[in-house]
């Protein structure tokens, strides 16, 4: 019976022939021993999967049993996420993209990603998902959530966050998406009274005219 080290060196010579699909019963057998032999396994598999030998199931089972290791990094999780989207497992994807996104800028290709599959009109589940991200999200990124819930056409999770805020935590940019989200609301009553709050602290001549064309185009006397 052929050693481990036996095993292991011909295993890499498959793999350097570009032949996983023979490599890949020999790494079964090592895998669990170490990181590099079980990368390698890993990697014999995705490589057999590309050349359509039959181990869907089980590359889709390694992923999963992957994930729920501890301590899974950001970078590795993003690794898994490609290979089940080529995998077409996009409901998988999603929810680990998720995961992703609490942890990282709004802005980034991560995030980026997300909004792009779920797209121009996400599923309930997802829009639930987005307005709690919102809701958690740092004060300094907080714009940028709400931004999206408005893209994606719901402005009245865009009130149900800001609503949460005290006045005088909220910024220029969310207060200008709070004004647009009650106008699409046609939330005048709510409107009138966040203009008048806007125009008392307000000094610059800007921001005012911008509240003032904003009660006169809903038909507010407020300001």
């Amino acid at each position: 019976k052929k050693g481990s080290n036996e095993i292991w060196f011909i295993a890499q010579a498959h793999m350097a022939l570009n032949n996983p699909e023979k490599a890949l019963p020999l790494l079964r057998e090592l895998k669990g021993h170490n990181a590099q032999i079980d990368a390698a396994y890993e990697e014999a598999l995705i490589q057999s999967w590309k050349k359509g030998i039959n181990v869907t199931a089980e590359l889709k089972d390694h992923l999963l049993k992957k994930l729920e290791q501890p301590f899974v990094s950001l970078e590795q999780r993003r690794g898994i996420v490609f290979q089940l989207l080529e995998m077409n497992e996009k409901g998988i994807a999603v929810e680990q993209l998720k995961i992703i996104a609490e942890n990282v800028h709004p802005k980034s290709n991560d995030v980026s990603q997300l909004l792009y599959i779920w797209g121009p009109r996400p599923e309930k589940q997802h829009m639930d998902w987005l307005e709690k991200q919102t809701t958690n999200s740092k004060h300094e990124y907080l714009h940028i959530w709400l931004k999206y819930l408005m893209d994606f056409g719901h402005p009245k999770r865009v009130v149900n966050v800001v609503n949460k805020i005290k006045f005088k935590q909220r910024n220029d940019k969310i207060n200008d998406i709070f004004v647009d989200s009650l106008v699409l609301n046609n939330d005048y009553k709510q409107l009138g009274r966040e203009l008048t709050q806007l125009v008392k602290v307000e000094k610059r001549i800007p921001r005012l005219s911008r509240w003032a064309k904003t009660a006169k185009d809903q038909n507010l006397l407020v300001v």
